[in-house]
């Protein structure tokens, strides 16, 4: 932490999600086969209660580690708009 430092508390719903990126950058991740901890998906958690906002946070922290490539940002832009379609289709079935 004292190279990446720790969570960035401006960032709502993905500031794991970026710290791990910020520590990526360091080393090649280490995929294990273990599980070391569990995600629980719940209409009372935050990101569950706030699918959308989750959504445009992570997208925002993923510009962010996108690079400066053109295609790398595209490719992520039209990733962003499938995936956002695909979650404003299932939050409208799901109804209020």
């Amino acid at each position: 932490f004292d190279r990446v430092g720790t969570f960035d508390e401006s960032i709502k719903y993905a500031m794991d999600y970026e710290l791990w990126l910020r520590l990526g950058r360091l080393a090649v991740p280490y995929q294990m086969d273990d599980y070391l901890a569990v995600f629980r998906r719940h209409a009372g958690s935050t990101t569950g209660a706030n699918q959308l906002a989750s959504f445009e946070d992570d997208y925002a922290v993923r510009m962010k580690f996108a690079g400066h490539s053109i295609w790398d940002r595209a490719y992520h832009r039209a990733h962003y708009w499938v995936r956002r379609r695909r979650l404003l289709r299932i939050l409208e079935l799901s109804g209020p």
